[in-house]
């Protein structure tokens, strides 16, 4: 424009200062006004946002604090200034002082910027259950507390007692295993354990109320399947084991038919007991299935299964919950497709404490 002096400072930039559009500024800009691009105004110019924040966080994700009843767990919640000033902490505050207790030596302090401070917590309940309590942090400055859930949990968590005997599978044959009543432990005596099977292949299913695994193989497997078996009590504290099954082809059994042809009981091992034993037996077609404990007297101590079976080789642990002497195991035996065929037997063994 011939009306603009281009050796003129102040004109070079008039193009990009309009007087009547607000916002803008001519050269140089001295107020409050900025653009994205630097001193010069315009119409893209805004008032920068203040730097004077005040935030707290804490270093983790809210955790669980578990501990048997009567006992106590500790847990450090460690605050971190993450605004742009200091924080002067005024006060913690929380509600359930029956299972929370807090040190608050971190009031009356200053969290520096990127500085933390912390606060120990401790957790403690003379029954059983999960408790849900919130700290609330106030700062001298804020209105707003900063907030911390806390998570505690009185409990025996379930515990693996006894290892999960590798298994085998033979093709076209159907497979079923039980888990054993001692693979896993709780020191609750009024809880319950859910038990959870994951990656199976899809031949085979697993009844997570029974603790049984049952199917058919199509084919024989490469290498071993691990299955990992956990079992949770009501609070969902778990444990977990791994079942190794082996998928065989029936000429692949060592030494031994796939099947039996009669019905078998074999001796339990180990004998003498201390402090499990397992009995094995063989039925040659799907049965109803009785096998007891009982003592010199003839006294039932213990009943191992009552239920159907499949055909098979099938192994029972007895843990042997009992004082020390001798004791008989007996299993009585109906073939569901013919019940005039029937097996009854009885073993010995001896429990030493």
């Amino acid at each position: 424009s011939p009306c603009i002096d281009r050796g003129n400072p102040r004109d070079m930039y008039r193009d990009l200062a309009d007087p009547l559009v607000p916002g803008s500024a001519l050269f140089p800009s001295r107020g409050t006004l900025r653009n994205d691009v630097g001193a010069f105004g315009g119409t893209c110019a805004k008032v920068l946002p203040s730097l004077d924040l005040e935030e707290m966080r804490a270093s983790f994700s809210p955790a669980v604090l578990e501990t048997p009843p009567g006992s106590a767990a500790f847990s450090n919640i460690e605050l971190l200034n993450v605004g742009s000033k200091c924080i002067l902490i005024d006060s913690v505050t929380h509600t359930d002082m029956q299972h929370f207790s807090l040190d608050r030596k971190c009031v009356g302090r200053t969290l520096d910027l990127f500085g933390p401070e912390s606060i120990q917590v401790q957790f403690t309940s003379a029954t059983r259950g999960g408790f849900f309590d919130t700290i609330k942090v106030y700062s001298a400055s804020a209105g707003t507390p900063a907030k911390f859930i806390l998570n505690g949990r009185s409990n025996n968590a379930p515990y693996l007692n006894r290892g999960i005997k590798d298994q085998i599978a033979y093709v076209g044959k159907l497979f079923e295993f039980r888990i054993p009543d001692s693979t896993f432990a709780d020191n609750d005596t009024d809880d319950s354990l859910l038990y959870h099977a994951g990656d199976l292949p899809a031949w085979l299913s697993f009844d997570s109320t029974a603790r049984t695994f049952r199917g058919t193989p199509d084919k024989p497997a490469g290498r071993p399947l691990n299955i990992l078996v956990t079992a949770s009590d009501l609070l969902h504290a778990s444990s977990s084991a791994t079942l190794s099954l082996d998928v065989q082809t029936p000429t692949g059994i060592k030494g031994l038919q796939a099947f039996p042809s009669e019905f078998e009981l074999f001796p339990n091992f180990p004998n003498p007991i201390n402090p499990a034993t397992t009995i094995r037996f063989g039925l040659p077609c799907r049965s109803m299935v009785k096998l007891l404990v009982t003592n010199y007297l003839a006294q039932e101590v213990a009943v191992l299964e009552n239920g159907e079976k499949e055909a098979g080789y099938h192994e029972i642990e007895w843990r042997g919950d009992a004082a020390s002497g001798v004791y008989f195991y007996r299993i009585e035996a109906v073939s569901l497709s013919d019940p005039g065929k029937r097996f009854v037997k009885v073993g010995k063994m001896v429990l030493l404490r």
